[in-house]
């Protein structure tokens, strides 16, 4: 019949130190915090935890890494681990992260009471922001962090714009851009251009203005650009340029895709100008190609709208000319064999108004010969190369028009994106970034221009307005309601106790006869459920402690890359439970102490009554009278 009741004050006296738990630890966010801080929890994470992972990030191989490296990460930035790693101290320091959280849980601490606290969070975040910059701009004037800019922004661009039809069908391979690319935009023009839009956007987003513009420009760049997009040009193979890049383009709707010359001797139009360009004098090829070059070169810089390029080429149409003929003669003898024409066919030769009318045969007359390949030059003048221009005027839309046959609509905005870009430069203001920011799916206009805020002046406001914030307008009773009820907890928490002394009355009258018996019964019971509740919080809770085994997963690039790594910050993580584990544990046996030391004192004092009343009765013994109990009274 007892042992119910046991059970029951046993389970109250758990649930008591549960609550004094719940209560005092658990639901004060401020007890996570205050733990963090006894375990230097901050010191050891800035500090060999880091420490660690970045030596382990700098033996991962760089063709393993997520930002495509071209070279190992130590070359790449210049930098070394430790010094990395003390440069991070330095922006982000440890006291910091301490203060943050503990201001951070505090405010928590408020918006869970009960009443409509007020609640205040500044973390001094625009301060930190402005250290980490300022250790930045450190980090791009002595290492070679730029290389970073180079291989992840620009290297690609540059890669994508080789691949495209270049003016006067030029073709350039990657690495030659990417080589020029270092010439035009230097490491310090970089670094300078990084700083500077680092200072203007900076005080946008701590708050300190509304508005910034970064503006690049590129018009102190082209003269190099100038001179090594002329170099590049040059390397190409000069025939290719002016005839495939300038004076075919020019002339490609003038002439027939097929001509049919004497004897039926046929050539296509691509044919024409390979052999324009072999009897080309090379000098002059040079010197043309020289002056086109120039003017393509100062329409791509945006330099200007308009191209001109006036190339001279009669002599050359006359050399083309000469050799087609020989061409013509050499298919007459070698392939056609023709016989040497009777007197009959001399007379025709003599007397053919065209070519068409030619008998096919050689005449052995020369006057008759004479005349014969001059109504051949005649016709390959007037078939080939009377619908051809003396000077090839080459202007943009003939520029533009080949880049459209090339490569599409693709390469010719191409071109028109790097001319305005190289003319005007590249901007980028606020409102670009607000209306990038309004078209994301990942963040919000609003929520954006309320983080600059927060970083500003941090926040304040009471229980209603966050509860709005964070779950709504429609959920705020909710949220109210639920937040009163843990709170209940705390409050209704001595209904424990209350159950406790209620369940001794039936335990002492049930198991004792007398008054001494009943006593000793009901805190006997107390002592017994109070060890009981000593040893599950203390042994038993302190074994499950010390076999305590965590596993950690920090998810990187690959977990064997950070294994050392994962071992400090996993015994870091355990140390920090460990603490808490044991701080809980303290607070679990103060209930059942307090009842072990009361109860077994009361016990004592029950058993020995006979010899403490006559001292407690010498000491006060009027005002005891009262309430004497007399040995008999205790026996009874």
């Amino acid at each position: 019949m007892v042992i119910p009741f046991v059970v029951v004050v046993l389970t109250s006296i758990l649930l008591s130190s549960l609550l004094i738990v719940i209560n005092f630890q658990l639901m004060r966010p401020s007890f996570y915090g205050d733990t963090l801080n006894k375990v230097h929890f901050y010191n050891l994470l800035m500090g060999p935890t880091l420490d660690q992972y970045l030596e382990d990030l700098y033996q991962i191989p760089y063709q393993d890494l997520p930002l495509e490296f071209s070279k190992p990460l130590q070359e790449t930035l210049n930098l070394s681990s430790d010094q990395l790693a003390a440069s991070i101290r330095r922006a982000v320091p440890a006291a910091w992260l301490q203060s943050s959280t503990d201001k951070l849980l505090t405010g928590l601490e408020a918006y869970l009471s009960e009443s409509n606290s007020v609640i205040e969070v500044d973390l001094d975040t625009g301060t930190q922001i402005k250290l980490i910059v300022s250790e930045s701009k450190y980090l791009l004037s002595t290492t070679n962090a730029y290389n970073l800019a180079y291989q992840k922004f620009l290297d690609p661009s540059l890669s994508i714009i080789s691949k495209q039809p270049l003016p006067l069908n030029v073709r350039i391979p990657t690495s030659r851009i990417i080589q020029a690319s270092r010439a035009v935009m230097p490491p310090e023009w970089i670094q300078g251009q990084l700083e500077s839009a680092l200072d203007e956007v900076t005080p946008y987003l701590v708050g300190d203005a509304d508005e910034f513009t970064v503006h690049i420009g590129f018009k102190d760049r082209t003269a190099i650009a100038s001179e090594e997009l002329k170099l590049m040009l040059l390397e190409a193979n000069m025939g290719d340029i002016l005839y495939e890049g300038v004076i075919q383009p020019a002339i490609k709707d003038l002439i027939s895709k097929k001509i049919i010359l004497p004897y039926d001797f046929v050539l296509t139009d691509e044919e024409i100008v390979e052999i324009m360009r072999t009897v080309a004098p090379t000098i002059w090829v040079e010197e043309q190609t020289s002056i086109a070059i120039d003017e393509v070169t100062k329409y791509i810089l945006g330099e200007t709208d308009e191209i001109s390029i006036l190339i001279d080429i009669t002599s050359n149409k006359l050399a083309a000319q000469n050799k087609i003929q020989e061409s013509v003669n050499e298919y007459v003898t070698k392939q056609l064999n023709l016989p040497m024409c009777d007197s009959e066919q001399q007379d025709s030769l003599s007397k053919a108004k065209s070519y068409l009318d030619f008998p096919l045969c050689i005449p052995e007359d020369s006057e008759i010969y004479l005349q014969t390949q001059s109504k051949i030059s005649d016709a390959i003048k007037y078939v080939a190369f009377d619908s051809i221009p003396d000077v090839i005027d080459m202007d943009q839309d003939i520029l533009r028009s080949q880049l459209m046959d090339l490569g599409g609509p693709d390469s010719r905005e191409l071109l028109d994106k790097i001319r305005k870009l190289i003319s005007e430069g590249f901007t980028y203001t606020h409102a670009d970034l607000e209306a990038d920011i309004a078209s994301s799916p990942w963040i919000k206009l609003e929520d954006f221009n309320e983080t600059r805020q927060f970083i500003k002046n941090g926040w304040i406001g009471d229980q209603k307005t966050l509860d709005a914030t964070l779950w709504g307008e429609e959920n705020t009773d909710f949220i109210s309601n639920l937040r009163s009820g843990i709170n209940n907890v705390k409050r209704y928490g001595w209904i424990a106790y209350l159950i406790i002394i209620l369940m001794l009355v039936p335990i002492a009258f049930l198991g004792g006869r007398n008054t001494r018996q009943r006593l000793l019964w009901g805190i006997g019971a107390l002592v017994i459920s109070s060890i009981i509740a000593l040893i599950l919080f203390g042994p038993i809770y302190s074994q499950y402690i010390d076999k305590l085994s965590l596993n950690l997963s920090v998810g990187t690039i690959d977990d064997s890359y950070f294994s050392q790594a994962d071992s400090l910050l996993m015994d870091l993580g355990v140390t920090y439970w460990r603490q808490i584990l044991s701080d809980i544990q303290r607070n679990l046996l103060i209930g059942p102490l307090i009842m072990f030391v009361v109860s077994l004192l009361a016990i004592l004092l029950v058993i020995f009554w006979d010899k403490v009343k006559p001292i407690v009765e010498g000491r006060d013994a009027p005002k005891l009278q009262t309430g004497y109990i007399s040995d008999n009274s205790l026996g009874k």
